[in-house]
């Protein structure tokens, strides 16, 4: 619960420095000219996305996100791959309200030379807000509901549990 609580701190000193930059930034001018937003790259938490954008509202984006952790059993090697959606409202403002779906594959493994294999899925939905530093640059921060489930491959254990995730990304829009 401890180390929980830490995340969601560390999430709503963020939320709260992001909202502090916005309104700052968002005194004057709030029209971000011709945002892009077809396709970009951006950089989140231990990975990477690589987005596109449909029309002035929907995109979706492909993530891969890998960490190791060294633990006292040996390194723990764990990476995730997925998918998002997104709906964005305010499209013609620096600061854009969206909501979305993500579906990721989860994959962990302990490095120590026993057979130590974690994989499984995470499903949920989120609601955010991206702000245009420039036309072309945007950063991002959510959280949401989401389902876990993952299941260890030698004991033959599965676990599932509901949990809010928060989120955070650096866009830049090449189109």
């Amino acid at each position: 619960m401890g180390e929980r609580f830490s995340y969601l701190r560390n999430f709503l000193i963020f939320a709260l420095f992001f909202a502090a930059l916005v309104s700052a930034r968002c005194g004057t001018g709030s029209e971000p000219g011709n945002p892009k937003r077809s396709f970009g790259t951006g950089l989140i938490y231990t990975g990477g996305l690589i987005r596109a954008g449909f029309g002035e509202r929907w995109a979706v984006d492909a993530r891969f996100l890998y960490d190791v952790t060294n633990t006292s059993n040996g390194d723990v090697k764990s990476q995730i791959i997925g998918a998002r959606g997104y709906f964005s409202f305010r499209t013609r403002k620096k600061l854009q309200p969206y909501v979305g779906i993500e579906a990721d594959y989860v994959s962990s493994k302990l490095n120590n030379g026993t057979s130590y294999d974690v994989t499984g899925f995470t499903t949920g939905g989120f609601l955010g807000l991206e702000y245009y530093l420039t036309n072309r640059i945007s950063l991002g921060v959510d959280m949401g509901p989401y389902y876990i489930k993952l299941k260890e491959s030698s004991l033959s254990q599965s676990a599932s549990e509901f949990d809010f995730v928060a989120n955070s990304f650096l866009n830049f829009y090449i189109f």
